[in-house]
């Protein structure tokens, strides 16, 4: 591997992201493995009662795919209950998860003009970059991108 390749400046951002400190009230670590992802998440949350959930795409997909809003959002509860799990890009499979008071999470239902259907996970961070601005930043998370939930 060539040390200032797209790859290495990838793992070097992804190392960077797991060993920053953690912003005042977040909760975070990466993980190599599922065992120790699922024994994290149940240290942070207090909990064994969990569920994993992540976007589900229905049907085919490609770049060109219009999709329209189908459900109204749909907020989780136990806010206070969530950890998200991002993939980061390195050799073997590495996790960086986070846990923060500044965001929510949604479920919504997208229809594409293919009639594919996803069950999208969005996150709404608040950032409170702006002064008087409290609007939130929202995103969709991608398929390969982790919530943990307390089930009840």
């Amino acid at each position: 591997m060539v040390l200032d390749s797209e790859e290495a400046n990838l793992m070097k951002e992804s190392l960077n992201n797991c060993e920053t400190p953690p912003l005042e009230g977040e909760k975070k670590f990466c993980t190599e493995s599922l065992e120790s992802m699922v024994d994290n998440v149940i240290s942070i949350l207090g909990t064994h009662h969990l569920q994993a959930i992540s976007t589900m795409i229905n049907g085919s997909q490609h770049e060109k795919t219009v999709y329209k809003v189908a459900s109204p959002l749909k907020k989780f509860l136990n806010q206070d209950k969530i950890v998200i799990c991002h993939p980061e890009p390195f050799p073997q499979a590495v996790h960086y998860c986070h846990k923060s008071s500044e965001y929510e999470v949604y479920a919504v239902v997208l229809v594409g003009d293919n009639r594919s259907i996803v069950n999208a996970i969005v996150v709404c961070h608040h950032l409170k970059m702006v002064p008087k601005n409290n609007d939130p930043i929202c995103h969709f998370l991608p398929e390969d991108h982790l919530i943990w939930v307390h089930s009840i």
